[in-house]
């Protein structure tokens, strides 16, 4: 009896040590991710960093970023597009920002980095132009040329991040901060990146700067301060509109005709560029564009190009290029709230 009682104390404990050991080494589950609301309005399905990269370490692997947004596009009318809008932080100790995104323009959202770029929506329907930009133009140009952009441009960042890897780098940044160092860009990504990420961009501006026109609406002019700042470069802005149609006129081959701000002398100069070839790789921030590619008027005007610009300046949204010349002021102070 005392040999049995010896050997089943001796099991005992082994099978209470075995189970203590087995119950150390069953690894603690991992932090799960928080999601924290913001509602936002005019949103469409990028991502972007919050944070710097030194801080997002601190808190996650060295090559993640430590949240991003998650946003789900839902369709309220026909012309516009709203949002509900989360954060997903890698740690649930970190308290989620207190932070509203509006993306409501094309392009709103060139300044984000995103593994892959979404086509932007258009702030008015295809036919909403009509008949300055006939609907069946404004549909295959931008579900053709502006989307076939954004996929060859999508392609050209995934084959250089591939082959760089994860980490700092340009690599990582917005097209909007790649464009503005694209001297930077290695060679053999350079021509794919300048084409496209240029025609995703451009593009963007293009549509953002026009807007339905209603029958009886008046003529549509600058204001406020940017009428002063025309009438200031330009002596008025009969004079400017001339300038500019005339450079659009005698642009020779495909390309844009833009209105642009000199951040350097605080000066606007009206200027072109060849083929997609983007003025931010001037370090110029644009902020008025008429596309000169035929592709943009040529079911409706064929060879006519001066039909085409006369059409365009009926479109021409001054309130839009105030909003885009205010946003590329507070891009270059830094602001997040873009």
């Amino acid at each position: 009896m005392a040999v049995q009682r010896v050997f089943c104390t001796f099991i005992f404990v082994v099978t209470v040590l075995s189970n203590a050991s087995a119950q150390d080494t069953t690894p603690s589950p991992r932090r799960q991710p928080k999601w924290c609301p913001v509602e936002v309005e005019e949103v469409i399905p990028y991502r972007r960093r919050s944070g710097s990269r030194t801080e997002c370490r601190r808190a996650c692997t060295w090559n993640r970023f430590c949240c991003e947004y998650n946003i789900i596009p839902v369709y309220t009318t026909a012309y516009r597009k709203v949002s509900h809008q989360e954060w997903k932080c890698c740690d649930d100790t970190l308290p989620c920002p207190d932070e509203t995104l509006s993306v409501d323009t094309p392009y709103k959202g060139i300044q984000l980095f995103a593994d892959e770029y979404p086509v932007p929506p258009l702030p008015y329907e295809y036919d909403a132009l009509e008949p300055y930009i006939d609907e069946k133009t404004a549909r295959i140009h931008h579900l053709g040329h502006h989307a076939g952009y954004i996929k060859k441009m999508n392609a050209a960042l995934k084959a250089w991040r591939d082959e760089v890897g994860p980490g700092v780098g340009l690599q990582s940044n917005s097209i909007l901060h790649i464009l503005e160092n694209l001297e930077q860009v290695p060679e053999k990504h350079r021509t794919a990146i300048r084409n496209n990420g240029g025609g995703f961009v451009n593009h963007a501006i293009y549509w953002a700067t026009m807007s339905p026109r209603g029958e009886s609406e008046p003529p549509r002019l600058p204001e406020a301060t940017l009428a002063t700042e025309i009438i200031a470069n330009f002596q008025n802005f009969s004079n400017f509109q001339e300038q500019f149609t005339n450079t659009a006129k005698t642009l020779f081959g495909s390309g844009y005709v833009w209105l642009s701000r000199n951040p350097r002398e605080q000066t606007l100069i009206i200027h072109t560029t060849a083929n997609q070839d983007s003025p931010i790789s001037d370090r110029l921030r644009p902020i008025l564009v008429i596309d000169i590619w035929e592709h943009a008027y040529y079911l409706k005007h064929q060879n006519r190009r001066p039909e085409h610009i006369q059409d365009w300046w009926e479109l021409v949204d001054w309130g839009q290029v105030k909003a885009l010349s205010d946003w590329w002021a507070a891009y270059d102070a830094g602001h997040d709230e873009l």
